[in-house]
């Protein structure tokens, strides 16, 4: 069963001590600016 991106969210933010960019990019959502994602070089 496919979940739902609000639902996504809620499970991260209460269930995981993970930041929220994390949760974001698995989402597949982008991130900030090109300038944001130059220095983001890590594999969250």
């Amino acid at each position: 069963m496919p979940i739902d991106r609000t639902s996504f969210r809620d499970w991260a933010a209460e269930a995981t001590d993970n930041p929220r960019e994390v949760a974001e990019a698995a989402l597949t959502h982008k991130v900030g600016s090109r300038i944001d994602a130059a220095y983001r070089r890590s594999d969250l």
